[in-house]
């Protein structure tokens, strides 16, 4: 049917997978080849604190009606901000190093949880033009399970263990290196840095 015929519903999903079938683009090769992962020596480091993955626990983003930067019941409420800002240093780079990227949360929801919101194996960065496939995109957000899995060996433990979707890209960027930056960052850790 032609887009520009008038239809009672149109459904958004159906239209992109009809052109991505009709051009041969893989949205997942597209995400593998930029997305940025933090060294698993990382996540290894921070589960060897206690601190179950997070790089700064009790930490989760706030609900509709809820204002950040403020503390309810012992966890800080966060935007992202904190998110973004543990994963650009598990990076081992300046913040202002990455330019149009977005943190994005690999299991859906979890950012609304203080035990994952910081957890370095639930977080990537994607390009932005991309980042919204990593919530709205079955397939992608597959993709993104099984590959922090796949370097992490982990996932939320209220899931399921990943399985490897079919046609699971092949060209994923290199995780960042550990770098002394990266160690030096892990061992000042403190909470009272501000969101």
């Amino acid at each position: 049917m032609p887009y520009g015929v008038i239809m009672e519903i149109i459904e958004a999903d159906k239209i992109l997978n009809e052109v991505l079938i009709s051009t041969g683009i893989n949205l997942g090769h597209l995400i593998a080849a930029t997305s940025l992962w933090s060294a698993p020596e990382v996540h290894d480091y921070l589960l060897a604190c206690g601190d179950r993955g997070a790089w700064r626990p009790n930490v989760r983003r706030a609900k509709a009606g809820e204002k950040r930067r403020t503390v309810v019941d012992g966890i800080l409420l966060d935007d992202n901000t904190l998110a973004n800002k543990y994963l650009k240093t598990a990076l081992g780079l300046p913040s202002k190093n990455f330019i149009g990227f977005e943190v994005c949360h690999i299991w859906k929801s979890s950012c609304y949880d203080p035990v994952y919101h910081t957890t370095i194996a639930n977080l990537v960065l994607i390009p932005r033009a991309l980042a919204a496939l990593s919530d709205h995109n079955c397939t992608i957000s597959s993709i993104l399970k099984y590959r922090s899995f796949e370097l992490y060996g982990w996932f939320p433990e209220c899931e399921n263990q990943p399985i490897k979707p079919e046609n699971y890209p092949d060209n994923w960027t290199e995780p960042f290196a550990f770098s002394k930056r990266v160690s030096t960052s892990l061992s000042k850790r403190s909470w009272s840095e501000q969101a």
